[in-house]
């Protein structure tokens, strides 16, 4: 660049010669700042000022115009950026539609294969899972679980099948074991039954003979102290009868030889004694059969009495049987949980067993809360 630093000459270049040719920009850039320093400049006066203005000022344009080349490519590789990205797209989405087009058969069939192998795995864990119970089984849950596994069974494993019937077989002996355990536990259960059942027969029959001797007892008892108080009562009242009437008539008898003229008196007061102990001896009876009744009264009552004791101890009984069974049947249910948070770390076996120990006290710090 010359002493006048022409910006013609920066304009004449092209924007291909400063940014696409190897070392362009450098080049120019370089050149300007050799051509620039090498001006002489005077800050010290007024004509030098102006001059050293000048050239800063076209520096500045000369930027400008370089700036602008590198703008103006910067848009050319935009646009083809730009051309190129969206060949790119068509290229990725148009190649990847064919791999799937390609690919789809083989995916599909894949596909088909994983779930058909899936669908045999998942069968062969559905026969599996029938040999397990949360709680010892009953005859008639094992032999469901016997259908199912035949259902199960009749499915074609294909290559399969050798594990499925292995995993079948398996299942089967173990179901065939519950059901030979289920089977003994209610023959036990009815056998027990049975037993309860004839002792509390037992039981009732001497509780009945026992209450009706007691009543029969109690009955005789009081018979036999009513008539003795009856009988008492009447001999004393017939020999009161018969000392007053003697009294009397020895009385009269000595009115009689003093006074004959009162023997009939005598004798009258006689007769009234003797009818006063008629009716001592019926009133004596009247007083038996009062008793009597008050005895057979008494007898009624203590009958009923003894039937309502009978009637609640039974109803206690009742009672004590209900809390003992609603008490066992909360031990099983408190059980049934424990061995199902058990499971989870070991197998049902050593659950039951750890269960038993511990319901037994012989685990040491270890109770169970029920």
């Amino acid at each position: 660049m010359s002493d006048t630093l022409e910006v013609s000459t920066i304009e004449t270049l092209t924007p291909d010669y400063v940014f696409q040719r190897a070392g362009g920009v450098e080049d120019i850039v370089s050149k300007l700042e050799a051509d620039v320093r090498a001006i002489p400049m005077d800050a010290t006066t007024e004509k030098g000022r102006k001059h050293i203005k000048s050239v800063a000022h076209r520096v500045s344009r000369s930027k400008t115009l370089l700036d602008d080349m590198g703008k103006f490519v910067q848009a050319d590789a935009r646009k083809l950026v730009d051309s190129v990205n969206a060949d790119r797209r068509l290229i990725n989405a148009r190649l990847d539609a064919l791999r799937d087009e390609v690919r789809k058969p083989v995916d599909e069939y894949e596909a088909r294969e994983e779930a058909r192998v899936n669908a045999h795995k998942a069968s062969i864990q559905e026969i599996l899972v029938l040999a397990h119970f949360d709680v010892e089984p009953t005859e008639i849950q094992v032999g469901a679980r016997l259908e199912t596994l035949e259902k199960l069974q009749s499915r074609d494993f294909q290559e399969f099948s050798a594990r499925a019937a292995q995993a079948a077989n398996t299942v089967r002996e173990m179901l065939n074991d519950y059901h030979q355990e289920a089977t003994e536990r209610r023959i036990a259960a009815e056998q027990e039954a049975i037993r309860v059942q004839q002792e509390a027969e037992a039981a009732r029959v001497k509780a009945e003979e026992d209450r009706k001797a007691r009543e029969a007892e109690i009955a005789r008892q009081a018979a036999e102290t009513a008539r003795l108080k009856a009988e008492a009562e009447a001999e004393q009242k017939r020999l009161s009868a018969e000392a007053e009437a003697k009294r009397q008539k020895e009385a009269a008898a000595v009115e009689q030889r003093r006074v004959e003229s009162e023997r009939q008196a005598a004798i009258q007061r006689a007769e009234q004694a003797e009818r006063d102990r008629i009716a001592a001896q019926e009133e004596a009876v009247r007083r038996e059969r009062a008793a009597a009744e008050k005895a057979e009264q008494d007898k009624q009552a203590a009958i009923e009495a003894e039937r309502r004791r009978v009637a609640q101890a039974e109803a206690a009984e009742r009672e004590k049987q209900a809390r003992r069974e609603a008490n066992k049947a909360h031990r099983a249910k408190i059980n049934r949980e424990i061995l199902s948070a058990l499971m989870g770390a070991i197998n049902e076996d050593d659950a039951k067993a750890v269960i038993t120990l511990v319901a037994r006290g012989e685990v040491p710090h270890m109770v169970i809360s029920y």
